[in-house]
């Protein structure tokens, strides 16, 4: 068979992926790549693969479930930034109390590459320079400070808590959680529904079943139980017709490590997304 034309070789990986996961979830044994109409339709809307298996013809799109714009870079220097960090504090600040540093949702992603080293550089003298009041009950005084650009780089508050003596003068980084995350979320899928939807209808060959694979990448801010309960509600609200098949591909593990989960297929939606399952 020849080789078939690739776009986003990521991108198709992953829905690739998806494909032989849920032929072996319907028993329909191995899945057989038929065509790529992305890469070849370019005037007209196209979905991302056409494949069978042994049970019929598989009708597949592909998206990325970012919470917020440029979450997956944001996630990336996340990580990077952490490891970085976590390396200047290998011997805590004073006790007693555990300190918590907590940077701001999208900060990182404006971050070129480059300055990442900076940044925690920076971030450790901010850190090191507060002076917060010994942890009490009830507490006397406030028992974080905030910390604003252009020093710290980026918004950041830092806490300072009671806690065991074994944890006295750890320092731990983490990422606040913006309230609107959560409506963010369902815009998100909401679109992806919107625009995916009608896409894989069209598509449609008689007996063909069609799947939307909704990639996540997030290991910050949300999982895939989150993805999915937000895909259920998202499902019940909008007027179009849905797939036969919702997806999630967990990519957050990096390469080697992706994880499938299987949201609906026909009629059923899983526990993850309903608390029941129907």
């Amino acid at each position: 068979m020849p080789e078939l034309p690739r776009g986003d070789s990521h991108a198709h990986a992953v829905t690739l992926f998806a494909a032989e996961r849920l032929a072996a979830q319907r028993n329909g044994g191995p899945f057989v790549e038929d065509s790529v109409p992305d890469t070849v339709e370019r005037s007209l809307p196209a979905i991302d693969l056409i494949g069978h298996d042994s049970a019929g013809v598989i009708c597949l799109e592909h998206t990325l479930t970012e919470t917020y714009e440029r979450q997956i870079l944001d996630n990336r220097r996340a990580a990077a930034v952490r490891d970085l960090f976590d390396q200047r504090f290998t011997d805590g600040l004073e006790g007693p109390g555990r300190y918590t540093l907590a940077l701001q949702t999208g900060g990182l992603a404006e971050l070129r590459r480059k300055d990442l080293e900076g940044t925690v550089n920076a971030l450790e003298r901010w850190t090191r320079d507060q002076r917060l009041p010994v942890p009490s009950v009830p507490p006397s005084e406030p028992n974080h400070v905030i910390g604003y650009p252009p020093d710290p780089p980026i918004g950041v508050t830092l806490f300072r808590f009671r806690c065991m003596p074994e944890d006295d003068g750890k320092v731990v980084l983490v990422f606040q959680r913006d309230e609107a995350i959560d409506d963010q979320r369902l815009s998100r899928i909401r679109k992806a529904f919107l625009e995916k939807s009608p896409k894989l209808e069209a598509a449609r060959t008689p007996g063909a079943v069609t799947a939307l694979v909704l990639e996540h990448g997030d290991y910050v801010l949300s999982n895939p139980w989150i993805v999915a309960r937000a895909a259920y509600s998202v499902a019940c609200a909008v007027e179009i017709s849905l797939p036969d098949a919702i997806v999630i591909v967990d990519t957050s593990a990096g390469e080697g490590a992706w994880m499938d989960y299987l949201v609906k297929f026909g009629p059923w939606w899983s526990n993850a997304a309903t608390d029941e399952g129907v």
